[in-house]
């Protein structure tokens, strides 16, 4: 049983995918990268559950408030040296295979449900990071208006009305509407400064 999920869920890793497209926008001017500061720390710490489960370090949430409180200055020099070198540290995780319930057949991998437990640290970091760039993404406008996910006062609800409202227009026109698929042709993972104004350190940490 073990073999099969392993081939199931930790799959080799797919065909390379280029960051630079057709499509692609002019590029945008390079923002300086902000340093990370005392009061973006606290914010990320004071959003966080002290019930929620560890990475394979076993330091949660509650630990590093309490470290935080103690000595902030060591997770700032921490945090900006890991962005500054572009070093995506924390990458260990653990993973965790639980059933699914009401399955017939739990011989079946698909019966299972794989959950990565990651270190509390690296979440601290990445919300912190997160916010930074969805912040400079509204700012220089960067993102489409049918983008949903991961923007201020927008939700599925949106995008459920939005897809509502093509549909119904369709109707209207006397098209028909039979079938939503969504087929992405490409995906790109990967920021780089040519393209989109991420500043060099974070486009070589996330990679």
């Amino acid at each position: 049983m073990s073999t099969a999920l392993s081939h199931c869920f930790f799959t080799t890793d797919g065909p390379e995918v280029s960051p630079f497209q057709p499509d692609d926008l002019e590029p945008l001017p390079v923002w300086d990268l902000p340093p990370i500061t005392h009061a973006k720390v606290a914010a990320a710490l004071s959003k966080t559950s002290n019930k929620s489960t560890p990475g394979p370090s076993g330091i949660n949430y509650k630990l590093l408030k309490w470290a935080f409180v103690s000595c902030p200055d060591q997770f700032l020099l921490i945090f900006n040296a890991v962005i500054t070198l572009g070093h995506h540290t924390w990458k260990e995780a653990t993973v965790v295979i639980l059933p699914k319930p009401s399955k017939l057949d739990y011989s079946l991998p698909k019966a299972y449900q794989p959950i990565s437990l990651l270190e509390c640290c690296r979440k601290i970091l990445e919300k912190i990071i997160a916010k930074c760039i969805l912040s400079d993404a509204h700012l220089f406008d960067i993102l489409p208006p049918s983008q949903f996910g991961l923007r201020d006062y927008y939700s599925a609800v949106d995008a459920a009305l939005c897809l509502t409202h093509y549909a119904q227009a369709a109707v209207k026109c006397k098209l028909v509407v039979s079938s939503v698929s969504v087929a992405p042709a490409h995906l790109r993972l990967k920021l780089e400064p040519e393209s989109a104004p991420i500043p060099a350190e974070l486009s070589h940490w996330q990679s």
